[in-house]
């Protein structure tokens, strides 16, 4: 079999642990995967890091070697059809529905009588859907039929949207992991830095964009503070709303305690999980939650809000996590109290935390979605 999947830009990490193992399964069983990169990065992640190209050990053609941003759309359209038109695979697998250059794949493709399928993340709580977007989603759907998605709301809402159950596949997220990643130092590290920190440290990771609702956490540190004058609040990322988030700060009778460290990556992202007594992730929309997957790796317990889309794989009925009613403040506080008892019990909590995350892989992942082309392919 011949598989090509397209993906929007090479900078992702995660997606580069996941395509190499695919890669290896597929030369194990004498099939040829080739992955079209469509961009080097774009806008959103310029500011964090720059691409790692020692990490994308699979066979890929990178279409653009810039930021999406500062490529002319119509030249965009036209390399990605010639590339589709040109690549005889057997399956092929597109990013996504919601750009020109994926419809133009997607008309090819059905006219020409290729097997096709289309990566799928949404949910239902990512954001409204109007009659309009509601009708383009199901014409989508009869051009692409089959779809792979990250974990059960995901997928519910491709069913929802047309798809029919059989045709709707899951693929489980995956964190990047270096190699020199040991589970066991984990909870070693957590042990030991747990008896240093004099209170819970709250820490998130992510944009500072509106999606991710961080006003409703600033909100509910400050009343979670006023009980407990040792804890803080830690931001890790960048984004559009840095400086409104900087100044509301500024405002909080505990903003003092909100630091706001800018991006970090590898190793020095890895500090500030191990420190932590909680990731918390109040989005508003989140199709997933991909540091949910990293915090858990570093035995670092998660509070999320219940439009995460990983909450029913990760957070639920777990030991090592807590949901709360997404704008609801007073709820946010009442699970950031856990954190005590999380910070009472490191390495106890950091093995839950562990073993909680143990299935989701690159190698789980690799495996489902050429499980999902075979069947495709048939």
């Amino acid at each position: 079999m011949n598989l090509a999947i397209w993906h929007n830009i090479l900078w992702s990490p995660y997606k580069a642990g996941v395509f190499t193992a695919l890669a290896n399964l597929m030369a194990a069983r004498e099939a040829r995967l080739m992955v079209f990169q469509i961009c080097e990065t774009d806008s959103q992640r310029d500011k964090l890091s720059g691409v790692n190209y020692a990490i994308h050990r699979y066979p890929y053609d990178l279409l653009f070697s810039d930021s999406r941003d500062r490529v002319a759309s119509p030249a965009l359209w036209a390399r990605v059809l010639a590339r589709t038109i040109a690549n005889p695979a057997d399956v092929t697998i597109i990013s996504g529905l919601d750009r020109v250059e994926y419809w133009l794949q997607a008309i090819y493709l059905a006219a020409a009588g290729r097997k096709r399928a289309v990566f799928y993340d949404s949910t239902a709580d990512d954001r409204t859907t109007g009659a309009l977007k509601g009708m383009a989603k199901r014409l989508f759907f009869k051009l692409v039929p089959f779809t792979l998605s990250y974990g059960q709301r995901a997928r519910a809402y491709a069913i929802a949207q047309g798809v029919a159950p059989e045709r709707a596949f899951i693929r489980c997220q995956a964190a990047y992991l270096p190699a020199d990643y040991d589970a066991e130092a984990v909870v070693r590290d957590r042990t030991a830095n747990a008896a240093t920190v004099a209170g819970p440290i709250f820490l998130y990771v992510g944009r500072l964009a509106i999606e991710k609702n961080l006003r409703l956490l600033f909100a509910a540190f400050d009343r979670f503070a006023e009980g407990h004058p040792e804890a803080r609040l830690r931001l890790v990322g960048d984004g559009p709303k840095s400086e409104i988030l900087r100044a509301l700060a500024s405002t909080l009778l505990h903003g003092d305690r909100i630091e706001f460290l800018g991006p970090r990556s590898g190793p020095e992202l890895a500090k500030e999980y191990l420190a932590a007594s909680a990731l918390v992730l109040p989005s508003a929309s989140e199709p997933w939650g991909l540091v949910v997957n990293e915090a858990l790796h570093h035995g670092c317990p998660v509070i999320v809000s219940d439009r995460c889309g990983c909450v029913p794989e990760l957070v639920e009925d777990s030991p090592c996590g807590a949901v709360f009613a997404y704008g609801d403040v007073a709820d946010l506080v009442r699970v950031m109290g856990r954190a005590l008892d999380w910070s009472a019990r490191p390495g106890e909590v950091a093995r839950q935390c562990l073993d909680r995350i143990a299935p989701y892989t690159p190698e789980a992942a690799a495996q489902q979605t050429l499980d999902a082309a075979a069947a495709i392919s048939r």
